[in-house]
């Protein structure tokens, strides 16, 4: 049987906002195959509500990734997705073979880890910038440490959220969502937590925890920001071959 990535982006974020990692991917997994699901009320999904719970945003996953052909499913989850993929495994633990997690947070840290004061005021400013331009330009330079972020991708997530009317109040939902979410202590699915030391958003100290509380292995980034796939695919490649690898093979 076929193996597959899916892959899942953080608060108020949908599948474009990877860019061109998913083709990356496919370079390094040229036998898999690598799709990404928009959480409800974003992307493909964006005419609908953001649910407030994370149940109703499994189900809808679940059910959605069920309608695709059967194949070994591993899941690479950033941030907030990281969160629910966590519960995705809990509730559905037979849907995936491992599950990656890069700069996550949970209710085992206190909130100015979960999100940094400085991080959380810089996201606020940026949530509530009625410019489109401004608002992903602020954002960019909140989650990448890249010392020369390409252009390219402030434009993609420009045009992304100009056609996105209810990212807003779906991202305050998202909010209140994970505000009430607490993760599973154990999972009989293997995992990883990724994180990025230099993470301006969200102290690396919640991804120790929750590695902590799963028994996972806690693989760091020395100078990246919170998004990894924007700040050094190569590296996060790198670690989901390594990952890959192992779990495979055991």
């Amino acid at each position: 049987m076929k193996n597959r990535w899916v892959l899942l982006r953080g608060l108020g974020r949908e599948r474009g906002h990877w860019g061109d990692f998913p083709e990356q991917m496919s370079a390094t997994f040229p036998h898999w195959e690598i799709i990404s699901l928009d959480l409800p009320g974003f992307g493909a999904k964006s005419d609908i509500r953001s649910p407030a719970h994370m149940d109703e945003v499994v189900r809808a996953l679940d059910a959605e990734l069920a309608s695709l052909e059967h194949r070994h499913n591993h899941i690479l989850a950033l941030s907030l997705g990281a969160m629910v993929a966590l519960a995705w495994a809990k509730q559905a633990p037979h849907t995936f073979e491992s599950v990656t997690l890069v700069n996550s947070s949970s209710s085992l840290s206190p909130i100015h880890h979960r999100l940094k004061p400085s991080g959380a005021r810089a996201l606020l400013r940026a949530m509530f910038a009625t410019n489109a331009n401004e608002r992903e330009r602020q954002i960019l330079e909140l989650v990448s440490n890249h010392p020369s972020r390409p252009a390219r991708i402030h434009t993609l997530w420009t045009a992304l959220a100009r056609s996105n009317r209810h990212l807003l109040i779906n991202a305050l939902r998202q909010l209140w969502m994970v505000a009430q979410f607490s993760p599973p202590l154990q999972l009989t699915v293997p995992g990883q937590c990724l994180v990025s030391r230099q993470d301006r958003l969200v102290d690396s100290r919640c991804s120790q925890r929750l590695a902590e509380s799963l028994s996972w292995p806690l693989v760091t980034h020395d100078w990246a920001g919170h998004d990894l796939a924007v700040d050094d695919p190569e590296w996060l490649l790198v670690q989901l071959q390594n990952w890959v690898s192992k779990s495979i093979q055991n």
